[in-house]
């Protein structure tokens, strides 16, 4: 009965159900992954605290932990003639902690603190 396509979009259906909830509430909610068979799936979902203005409580002390401006939620940078907006900060992920959504097709991607930091100082806002 489940295959990627139908968990897919089962995962949409939820995050789109829960929204609501989490915006009344000042949260933010999005997919954590999950798994599925043939009879069942299992779905995570990651709800985040954020301030007044939506940028996440902790985002500033992981922003400026890694070297990138504290202030750097949401600006957006350009490299390799696709442009990014910050999203995100993921500390275990060493290599690439950075998350940033491509303006492109809307899906996030990991990426390196120099490639942002250089990109975010010489381009800004794109």
């Amino acid at each position: 009965m489940f295959n990627k396509k139908t968990a897919n979009a089962l995962m949409a259906d939820i995050l789109s159900a829960l929204q609501p909830l989490a915006t009344t509430r000042g949260l933010t909610i999005e997919g954590a992954g999950g798994s599925f068979d043939d009879g069942s799936l299992s779905v995570r979902i990651k709800v985040s605290a954020q301030t007044e203005d939506g940028t996440p409580v902790n985002f500033h002390n992981h922003a400026t932990r890694i070297g990138l401006p504290g202030d750097c939620y949401g600006k957006t940078f350009t490299v390799a003639g696709h442009t990014y907006r910050v999203v995100g900060i993921r500390l275990r992920n060493r290599r690439y902690p950075v998350l940033a959504t491509r303006s492109d097709d809307g899906k996030t991607y990991k990426l390196d603190v120099y490639t942002v930091s250089r990109s975010l100082a010489f381009g800004g806002d794109a």
